[in-house]
């Protein structure tokens, strides 16, 4: 069983690895924006335990998605540094690079 002060660490970890993405994702950046205007939108209109739910479960799930996708990015720049043409696809913008 973990003790406390190592729940609070990766509980640490994981709050630098949302930092990381929010800081360097445009999209996560958005995400983050409406995910807060959806949740604002519930309070205002009073939405019930299961509507809740729901929008908690649709968040997570953009926000996984997001994270998961921002691993891939890193584990094909790190095995692939070069820019590769299976890998580049069309972007609206330039890849930050970490």
């Amino acid at each position: 069983m973990k003790t406390p002060s190592a729940r609070l660490e990766s509980l640490a970890h994981a709050l630098r690895g949302l930092d990381r993405i929010v800081r360097t994702q445009p999209n996560a950046r958005l995400h983050l924006l409406t995910a807060a205007l959806v949740c604002a939108v519930g309070v205002y209109v009073g939405l019930g335990r299961a509507e809740w739910l729901w929008i908690s479960v649709a968040i997570v799930l953009v926000w996984s998605a997001e994270a998961f996708n921002k691993a891939l990015e890193q584990l094909a720049d790190a095995l692939h540094p070069a820019l590769h043409p299976v890998s580049a696809g069309p972007r609206m913008w330039p890849r930050p690079r970490c």
